[in-house]
């Protein structure tokens, strides 16, 4: 999973994409 290999939050990479992907944060 993207979050465990960056070593944060899934909350933080959420808004992570949220800012760099123009479809907004992927569905949960």
């Amino acid at each position: 999973v993207l979050s465990s290999r960056l070593g944060r939050k899934p909350e933080d990479i959420t808004k992570l994409d949220a800012n760099e992907n123009p479809y907004g944060p992927p569905p949960e």
